[in-house]
């Protein structure tokens, strides 16, 4: 038999639920901010012909020939490997590298976005605050317009955070 006070009940209190609630509307802010944020890349989308540079470089390695312009030369000329090879092994899967940029930017564009939100709720310690300061950033024409850019400034973006939102999770140091 338990004992409980006078007016107790077995459900959670009110105030718990109401706080559990409020923990999460930040959340759900984030949410539906990145879609609305995701929704104004898509409308300003400006795919930039240097793309089309790496698109070459990802061709030549998806056909087995490296990562060159031309088979047979060994000159350096795409500035971002890392985009370079996954399009080019989507293109080895028969994908088109146009689309897939445009998949991948705004999909990396999101992550960077979330990671931004991590840190920032670490940094400033509000989740609110945090919000405010994400989708200013996100809103942002320069760095929205370059999620749909075809080049991977957002994957470059997107690491840096991971790196930085790892360091400030790792523990303190005497």
């Amino acid at each position: 038999m338990s004992v409980r006070p006078a007016g107790a009940t077995s459900r959670a209190a009110p105030a718990t639920v109401a706080g559990a609630r409020a923990d999460r509307r930040p959340l759900i802010g984030l949410a539906v901010c990145l879609a609305l944020l995701v929704g104004f890349a898509w409308i300003n989308r400006n795919f930039v012909d240097d793309a089309f540079i790496s698109f070459r470089y990802a061709e030549n390695f998806a056909n087995g020939r490296g990562v060159v312009w031309n088979p047979g030369e060994r000159v350096e000329g795409c500035t971002n490997f890392l985009w370079t090879i996954l399009i080019g092994v989507a293109m080895k899967a028969g994908l088109e590298p146009v689309a897939v940029s445009l998949v991948l930017g705004v999909a990396v564009y999101v992550a960077a976005l979330i990671l931004f939100y991590v840190i920032a709720v670490h940094v400033l310690g509000s989740a609110w605050h945090a919000l405010v300061a994400t989708v200013l950033l996100g809103a942002n024409f320069s760095f929205n317009l370059n999620a749909t850019g075809g080049l991977g400034t957002h994957l470059q973006t997107a690491l840096l955070l991971a790196c930085v939102a790892i360091l400030l999770r790792a523990p303190e140091r005497q």
